[in-house]
């Protein structure tokens, strides 16, 4: 079992589209995808993923946990900054362990569970005060 990627994750305050069209813009940035809130094309951006150099990037609006689900709300990007580290797996199991190992003396965001994007996803702050999304994507038939 291995890890299979790791890439970091940029949290916006409702800014993540003009992000993006800055990073295409200056950085050569292809963006690989775009989730919006609502579907709709000028809807705050849930989820994208842009290939810079070969690089991989994620950018999306703030979010938070509501109950069992993620929403995007209207607030400020934490103060601690708009950063996490997203680590993808390729095994459910692994990523609990390790999930479970790097919480210890943090702080756990969204518990380890399913998801509608993902066999297993939790998010965690870790002792250092390092901001971590752990996922391991739904199989594709």
């Amino acid at each position: 079992m291995a890890i299979i990627n790791v890439n970091p994750y940029l949290h916006f305050n409702g800014s993540a589209q003009s992000a993006i069209q800055l990073y295409e813009q200056v950085l050569g940035a292809s963006t690989k995808e775009v989730v919006r809130l609502g579907g709709g094309p000028n809807g705050r951006v849930a989820h994208s993923v842009l290939e810079i150099g070969g690089h991989t990037i994620m950018v999306s609006d703030t979010m938070v946990r509501s109950g069992a689900q993620l929403r995007l709300p209207n607030q400020a990007v934490a103060p601690e900054g708009g950063v996490q580290v997203s680590i993808d797996f390729d095994d459910p199991t692994d990523l609990s362990d390790r999930f479970g190992a790097l919480a210890a003396g943090g702080q756990v965001a969204f518990p380890v569970s399913e998801t509608f994007f993902a066999t297993k996803f939790g998010m965690l702050t870790d002792a250092f005060g390092i901001r971590w999304m752990f996922n391991c994507p739904n199989k594709k038939s």
